[in-house]
């Protein structure tokens, strides 16, 4: 029936809505670790000039 369907097709919402939650989560992580190398590179870059 009608509702077998409606429940695949939420089954089916969630499972890509748990794919886009981990994607994101893996997207924050990479872009943390860019910000903090940049911070470092920037700390670098200030004490190179302070000399």
């Amino acid at each position: 029936g009608s509702g077998m369907e409606v429940d695949d097709r939420v089954s089916a919402l969630e499972q890509r809505l748990q794919l886009q939650e981990d994607e994101l989560a893996v997207l924050k992580a990479a872009l943390a670790d860019a910000l903090r190398r940049l911070r470092a590179c920037e700390e670098q870059g200030a004490a190179l000039r302070a000399r």
